[in-house]
């Protein structure tokens, strides 16, 4: 897990000099590509990431549905609770 942070933390840092360059550089378009490249990287990454650790999820650590179920809820109750924060506070 020490080894992922790593690597995440050395391609967000990759990608903020990249941005920076392009901005200095006042290239405005390649800036905007390097920050969609980015973003588009970022959003497989997590995708590939969520997959690999659910799969390896049921390998290594032994659990039974009433523990997904209660997580499922637990993350429901939540996006319900900051809907209604969101709609009272006018956000």
């Amino acid at each position: 897990m020490q080894m992922v942070t790593f690597v995440i933390t050395s391609l967000a840092m990759g990608s903020t000099v990249t941005i920076g360059h392009h901005v200095g550089e006042q290239k405005t378009e390649k800036a905007g590509n390097a920050v969609g490249t980015t973003i588009l990287m970022f959003t497989a990454l997590a995708i590939i990431l969520t997959v690999l650790l659910e799969i390896f999820l049921h390998f290594y650590w032994e659990t039974d549905i009433d523990f997904h179920i209660s997580v499922f809820t637990y993350i429901t109750i939540n996006i319900k609770y900051w809907s209604v924060v969101k709609l009272i506070s006018g956000f």
